[in-house]
């Protein structure tokens, strides 16, 4: 089991559990035979996660932005290019945790007009973008 804070970058707990996995391989059997077993079957092993710095195509910006039209209305339009320019994003080298950040910005201004359960729709229908 893990327990993060919500903010934390997904890259590092990655890595934290990658490590974790690596010593216990390295582990002496003799040990690893005394542990007890799992109480449940392990789980399928899961595709590995989209590298933070893998790039992403900038015509998930434009359906982002209609997605922001969708929740935000006519408000959009302001809001998604004010956090474009905070962020500073180079729409011809996005990279995945960058948008993702800009992402949980727009959630955050939309909260303030929509509501929050509104606010992480939208953002959670944006995030479906980056798989």
């Amino acid at each position: 089991n893990l327990l993060a804070d919500p903010t934390g970058d997904v890259a590092v707990l990655d890595a934290a559990i990658e490590g974790a996995l690596k010593e216990i391989k390295n582990m002496p059997a003799e040990l690893l035979r005394s542990a007890p077993a799992p109480a449940a079957p392990a789980a399928a092993p899961r595709p590995p996660a989209p590298k933070p710095t893998e790039p992403i195509n900038a015509a998930v910006l434009d359906k982002m932005a209609a997605i922001a039209e969708e929740f935000l209305g006519e408000l959009a339009g302001d809001i998604f290019q004010n956090q474009l320019a905070d962020h500073k994003l180079n729409k011809d080298r996005l990279i995945r945790d960058g948008v993702m950040k800009f992402c949980y910005a727009l959630q955050k201004d939309a909260s303030m007009i929509i509501g929050p359960s509104a606010a992480k729709q939208m953002a959670d229908k944006m995030m479906l973008l980056l798989k």
